[in-house]
């Protein structure tokens, strides 16, 4: 950012060249406080002047601050890009604002209608938006005129009054006017405020001689008694009257006091300048001219006229006209003293005259001489008054010299005093300065660490959601292979389940062929009650002991294919049927086991029987050949073996 010349003195006068090269916070408080400005405002051009939030300002981001606080005082809210664009200086109150003292009111020139037109024209071209253009395009072409910020502020700050930070047509026309008349020096110093005559010139309104506006529009011209006053009436009271004697001639009066008439519509005694100043604009005088006229009659700074006020002044303005020159100071000591003078002249002139032309009438020569003698009177009289207002002036300066030599002494040893309390305030500024640079030290090294321990927080955070994600993604795969195995294990259940089905058949159908074997079993018995008694024939006893072995291998063949279908089944089923189901078909298979066992032991015991009925037999033939022998005739009871006995139960 480049700051202005005037803009580098603001900010000397914030930070000295001998103190501190920055600004704390609570001295940019006290700094910045003069401005007026709300404190929000001041805390947004602070927060936009720290870079860096370091809780000081250093002299560069001053000057960021104290033209952002220019901006502000006009209106402009405060952002980032004004930084960069040199604007209206800050008012801080510590400056006097210069205007022509030597006037209460400052007489300007008329705001011509060619002028006007140009401003008008340079304002549409700018791009108004509803007839307001924009501060910052107005500012720009205030920019372009190359005056020094300080006058373009105060311009601006006369226009502005409202601190809108946007011109209107009228605030656009007197900006320009301003402008143009400072750079063509038509005043050297700008007013003190804009006049009523000049808003209403640049609305494009004329005003009156009453101090009314009218339009700008041409009217009907209408016979008005001041239209006249420096043009018929002027010259009818130039060729009455001695102008060129500093007495105040009555016609003039007489004039003057019908003037002042029209202009005091109001009959308070008395016409401000905004309603002086456009009928002395009439003259047609410069405005220097005019301006001196009115110091020298308004010496008092009163900015307004009474009766005698006005007819001094048009008196003046009239010998201006007649080209007689107007000395500073008048040749008189005060108004009052000169019309009384004047009169008292006039009448201890006429008085001898008329006395004489009662007595007798002087020749020609006698009544020039003593007009010359009068004359002469009335200049000796005057040039005593000024030799004794010129002593009284020269006793007035002794005793301001005087007065300005105690005061210079007074100065001098306030200014000791005030430098020494300047040491003692520095020294007391720069004590607070290091402390404030301690304490702003020891909270940037906490916010140092709190920013450490925010940045592990946040290290640990994202770490924290990593892990997060890493074990929701693994979750989600395990979630994933378990929905997959439960499937699997579902069809292996459905699978085991239709197994087992079918393992139900087989033992089903294992169970029918113990049923068959059982039934085949109890057949075995019945048919051992059913067999025929041989009586002792072997043949028929071979061929039955035959069939009961044949029957008995059939049922341990049958009994060992069934005892190998189960062990097949077994085996092949072994991991295909659940727990439950494997342990309940290891107890059939168990209970099967026994159940051929048991078949094992009874086919042993058929054995057996068949054993002992073969010995049965033995002894049965032995006792068929015993009774043989014997020739027994009664017949042998119907019994059935002993062995078919032991199956059937």
């Amino acid at each position: 950012m480049l700051s202005s010349p005037e803009e580098t003195r603001l900010v000397d006068q914030i930070l000295p060249s001998e103190g501190p090269d920055t600004l704390s916070a609570d001295a940019a408080v006290e700094a910045f406080q003069p401005a007026d400005l709300p404190p929000d405002v001041l805390a947004r051009v602070w927060d936009l002047a720290d870079e860096g939030q370091k809780a000081y300002l250093t002299r560069d981001e001053v000057a960021k601050a104290v033209r952002l606080i220019g901006w502000a005082q006009r209106g402009f809210p405060v952002e980032q890009d004004l930084i960069e664009q040199q604007g209206p200086l800050a008012d801080f109150h510590n400056e006097e604002i210069p205007v022509d003292s030597g006037s209460a009111f400052l007489i300007l020139p008329p705001l011509s209608s060619l002028n006007r037109a140009k401003y008008v024209s340079i304002f549409e071209k700018a791009g108004p938006e509803k007839d307001q253009l924009q501060g910052l395009k107005a500012w720009k072409l205030m920019m372009m005129s190359k005056l020094p910020l300080k006058t373009l502020s105060r311009i601006w700050d006369l226009v502005d009054t409202q601190r809108l930070g946007y011109f209107s047509l009228v605030d656009f026309s007197i900006a320009m006017y301003l402008i143009h008349g400072t750079l063509e020096g038509h005043f050297t110093n700008l007013p003190p405020s804009i006049p009523p005559y000049l808003y209403e010139q640049a609305a494009g309104r004329s005003i009156s001689e009453d101090g009314q506006s009218s339009s700008s529009k041409p009217l009907e011209p209408e016979p008005d008694v001041l239209s006249n006053a420096f043009t018929t009436d002027f010259y009818f009271i130039r060729a009455s009257a001695n102008l060129d004697s500093w007495t105040l001639p009555p016609i003039v009066k007489k004039h003057a006091d019908m003037y002042f008439n029209v202009l005091d519509s109001q009959a308070r005694g008395y016409i401000e300048g905004d309603q002086a100043v456009p009928f002395m604009l009439q003259s047609s005088l410069p405005f220097e001219e005019l301006a001196q006229i009115w110091d020298l009659i308004d010496s008092t700074l009163k900015g307004h006229l009474n009766r005698d006020d006005f007819a001094l002044a048009l008196f003046l303005i009239y010998k201006t006209l007649a080209g007689i020159s107007i000395p500073r100071p008048l040749p008189w000591n005060t108004r009052t003293s000169v019309v009384s003078r004047s009169d008292s002249a006039a009448s201890e002139i006429h008085k001898p005259v008329l006395k004489r032309r009662a007595s007798q009438l002087p020749s020609p020569q006698e009544r020039q001489q003593l007009e010359l003698s009068q004359e002469l009177d009335v200049l000796r009289s005057q040039f005593e008054s000024m030799q004794q207002l010129r002593m009284k002036e020269k006793s007035t300066l002794q005793s301001q010299l005087h007065e300005l030599q105690m005061s210079q002494h007074e100065l001098v040893t306030e200014n000791s005093e005030l430098r020494l309390s300047l040491r003692n305030a520095n020294h007391s500024i720069r004590r607070s300065v290091t402390m404030h640079s301690d304490k702003s030290n020891s909270l940037a090294a906490d916010n140092a660490n709190l920013r450490t321990k925010l940045r592990q927080a946040d290290d640990l955070q994202t770490r924290l959601r990593n892990t997060h994600e890493i074990n929701k993604l693994e979750l989600t795969q395990e979630n994933t292979l378990l929905q997959v195995k439960m499937e699997s294990l579902i069809t292996h259940l459905e699978a085991r389940n239709t197994d087992y089905d079918v393992q139900r058949l087989v033992i089903e159908e294992m169970t029918a062929e113990l049923e068959r074997l059982r039934a085949q079993v109890r057949e075995l018995r019945e048919s051992a009650d059913l067999v025929p008694s041989t009586d002792g024939d072997e043949e028929l006893q071979r061929q039955i002991n035959e069939s009961i072995a044949k029957d008995n291998r059939d049922l341990r063949t049958q009994v060992g294919q069934l005892a190998e279908s189960l062990e097949a089944l077994q085996r092949t089923n072994a991991g295909m049927v659940p727990r439950e189901s494997l342990e309940e078909a290891e107890r059939a298979t168990r209970r099967l086991n026994s159940r051929a066992g048991e078949l094992e032991s009874e086919g042993g015991n058929l054995q057996r029987r068949v054993r002992e009925l073969e010995e049965e037999n033995r002894r049965l033939r032995d006792r068929q050949r015993r009774r043989t022998t014997s020739q027994a005739a009664a017949p042998v009871d119907d019994v059935p073996p002993p062995a078919y006995e032991a199956v059937g139960s």
